[in-house]
């Protein structure tokens, strides 16, 4: 899987099962692309986790996009999507 692959997939989230299967397919990346990720460890995922949800409002500005005022099934994939590369 590349980031390419799960930046598409994120996109197309909408219901808990399809949160639930992008969170195996971003475990599956993790364990065959650990050098690609910015936090491969559950303590530095978990850190990066929290600095994205506290600077959400950057995050999605950033995107050109506004933050989602509701949370989502999508928004939950997106929030650990960027966990993965946050520094």
């Amino acid at each position: 899987m590349d980031a390419n692959s799960l930046d598409e997939m994120v996109e197309s989230i909408n219901s808990r099962e399809e949160l639930e299967q992008f969170a195996r397919m971003l475990l599956a990346d993790l364990r065959q692309n650990s050098e690609d990720w910015e936090n491969p460890t559950l303590d530095r995922y978990m850190e990066a986790l929290a600095e994205v949800i506290s600077s959400a409002e950057t995050v999605y500005e950033n995107l050109g996009r506004k933050t989602p005022i509701e949370p989502s099934w999508r928004l939950f994939g997106e929030l650990l999507l960027a966990a993965r590369y946050y520094e």
